[in-house]
This record gives C-alpha cells, sequence and structure tokens, in this order.
C-alpha cells in the first residue's frame, strides 16, 4: 500500500467524509502539506479552498 493510501486510511478511521477524504488525496496527490486543512472539523468546501491556496502557494 502506497503511503498517500495509508493516510487516507488513517482519515478514514477517524471518520472523515468521503468528500473530505477526496480533499485529502487530492493534496498528497500534488504533494502537498495535507495537515494544514486536514480537520474533521472543516467541511470539503472549506477544504478545498485552503488546498487551492496551498497550490498557488497564496496560504
Amino acid at each position: 500500500m502506497a503511503d498517500s493510501e495509508k493516510m487516507i486510511e488513517k482519515y478514514k478511521a477517524q471518520g472523515y467524509s468521503d468528500y473530505q477524504l477526496e480533499e485529502i488525496r487530492l493534496g498528497l496527490d500534488e504533494g502537498l502539506d495535507v495537515s494544514q486543512y486536514a480537520r474533521i472539523d472543516y467541511l470539503a468546501i472549506q477544504m478545498r479552498q485552503i488546498r487551492f491556496g496551498l497550490e498557488e502557494k497564496l496560504v
């Protein structure tokens, strides 16, 4: 199992929604530090906005 898959499984076990897991997976695929937005209390749309900011180096 790849490292990113292991991380996704860890987040899944913590109760993240499928939409949140998708945002985490997309960030991992881009090599981002997902710890900056992988919070259970963030909605997937919030995670997406932070991920976009990280991708554009705004955050």
